[in-house]
């Protein structure tokens, strides 16, 4: 088969990926990243109040 009789039939080459996964692919990894993120911030904001709340401050270790 040449490779105009290949893209008259549509076929992909092995390991190609459709659109369709791609697009599927793309939104998981936006969620994930979007849920990385809103954990991080939440984290960056809280910590100082975390820190307070759990750790005793005259234990030098754990004053750090």
């Amino acid at each position: 088969m040449t490779q105009s009789a290949a893209v008259r039939n549509n076929v992909h080459p092995p390991g190609a990926v459709d659109s369709k996964q791609s697009r599927r692919s793309l939104r998981a990894s936006t969620i994930g990243q979007l849920l990385e993120w809103y954990e991080w911030s939440s984290y960056a904001v809280f910590a100082p109040f975390i820190a307070v709340a759990m750790f005793d401050k005259s234990n030098p270790a754990s004053a750090l």
